[in-house]
């Protein structure tokens, strides 16, 4: 249940109607025209090598693991078979649009939660790691934090430990060091304080805005 949208700024600072913002849309997913734009993975899981079953678009649609609900909602869900003897099938998508900066808006209305899940939402450049990864929503299990967490090449760091030399409300999660090849592809994250920034709380309440 996503909508995200990137946006970047523009000289004259006009963006619907609004005129104090220095921001217009470049790109958005929503509605009915939700899973347009998409590139859907067709493979087992080959990144976390869990037992996912990763299917293309047409299968997703007429498995009932994608739809638009009647609120204009995207859903995307895993297999509920009780029992699978293989991999169980789920949903990864790329979207097909790419950008250099930005800023990126994700309106979620309900979180994947419980044992064995392993929802994120994030952009990557070319070469990984070398263009670099952010994880921007991301929790396994029964998580209620959100986790943010950057993956580099190697001479990327975080300046400090410091929450509050770093300016932010989280806790750091391991080191400082951010290059994937120091860290077991670990990369450097950070934990949200928020109780209900992920998960069946955030879920509780109606869900929120990532940005």
């Amino acid at each position: 249940s996503t909508s995200p949208a990137t946006a970047s700024p523009t000289a004259t600072g006009s963006s619907s109607g609004s005129s104090s913002s220095p921001w217009k849309v470049a790109q958005s997913y929503e509605g009915d025209t939700f899973f347009d734009g998409w590139d859907f993975q067709n493979s087992p899981d080959t990144t976390t090598h869990g037992v996912a079953q990763y299917v293309d678009k047409d299968t997703a649609n007429s498995s009932n693991l994608t739809e638009i609900n009647a609120a204009g909602n995207a859903i995307m869900r895993a297999e509920t078979t009780g029992t699978v003897s293989t991999y169980r099938k789920s949903i990864r998508i790329t979207s097909q649009y790419s950008y250099t900066g930005g800023l990126v808006v994700l309106d979620a209305v309900h979180m994947p939660t419980g044992c064995g899940t392993w929802p994120a939402f994030w952009s990557n450049g070319p070469g990984w790691p070398a263009g670099g990864e952010i994880d921007m929503v991301e929790g396994v299990n029964d998580y209620t934090n959100n986790q943010v967490t950057l993956h580099t090449a190697p001479g990327c760091s975080m300046p400090s430990s410091d929450p509050s030399a770093l300016g932010i409300s989280g806790s750091l999660i391991g080191g400082t060091d951010c290059a994937a090849a120091d860290t077991g592809n670990a990369g450097c994250g950070v934990r949200a304080s928020e109780t209900n920034s992920y998960g069946a709380p955030f879920n509780a309440m109606g869900g929120g805005v990532y940005a």
